[in-house]
């Protein structure tokens, strides 16, 4: 029951991610094709990476969102990408990967004295270990 639970609010999150960037579940395979030739020309485009990961996530394609996500923060370093990477592992209840990687995101976001993005790392993690226990 807390599996599906988180599922839902990471499809709601992935959802809105991806509706912000203009894809559903009908036009999906139109927004993966126009990044994937985006990255042809341009295979460190790490916007056209995050993008494809938040509609694999959309899709259940768990694992090949954290690929991309993986991919782009190894490229551009951003740390919404690295908590993105974290959420996803807490989605297929790999909690140890998604803990490391949320407690990463939330101190390099300290680090860099972001302030804002530490607050919403924090709350974020929080909620998920309060769904977990």
């Amino acid at each position: 029951m807390l599996l599906v639970r988180n599922l839902i609010i990471a499809l709601f999150f992935s959802s809105l991610v991806c509706t912000v960037g203009g894809a559903n579940l009908d036009s999906s395979g139109k927004e993966i094709s126009k990044y994937k030739k985006i990255l042809e020309q341009n295979p460190n485009d790490c916007f056209s990476l995050s993008q494809l990961g938040a509609i694999r996530q959309y899709r259940r394609e768990f694992y090949q969102a954290i690929e991309l996500y993986d991919r782009a923060y190894s490229i551009c370093g951003n740390l919404l990408d690295l908590f993105q990477i974290a959420f996803t592992y807490y989605i297929v209840g790999d909690y140890d990967k998604g803990r490391k990687l949320a407690k990463q995101a939330i101190n390099l976001a300290s680090e860099k004295g972001d302030k804002e993005l530490e607050s919403m790392f924090l709350k974020e993690f929080e909620y998920l270990e309060s769904q977990i226990q």
